[in-house]
């Protein structure tokens, strides 16, 4: 059975809603002044570090998608003791 409309526009509302804050937000807040340190060149860059947590968080929440799914077939009534 889809997903019905209603649950489907809320959850692109506040998708949307996210984006809207997130754009102001980057674009009020000034880049504060960063001190030069000796080690800087020994440290991945930021976007590095950010793209391998959301690459992580991606794979925990297909995971966590997944056992559910999982748990779901096998509450099923059809399923049950198959």
């Amino acid at each position: 059975m889809p997903v019905p409309s209603l649950v489907t526009g809320v959850q692109d509302q506040i998708v949307d809603a996210v984006k809207s804050i997130n754009e102001a937000f980057a674009k009020i807040v000034p880049m504060p002044e960063l001190p030069d340190l000796p080690f800087a060149g020994r440290l991945p860059a930021p976007e590095a570090l950010v793209e391998s947590a959301f690459t992580t968080a991606g794979e925990l929440l297909e995971s966590q998608k997944q056992f559910t799914i999982r748990l779901l077939e096998a509450a099923t009534p059809s399923n049950a003791g198959a």
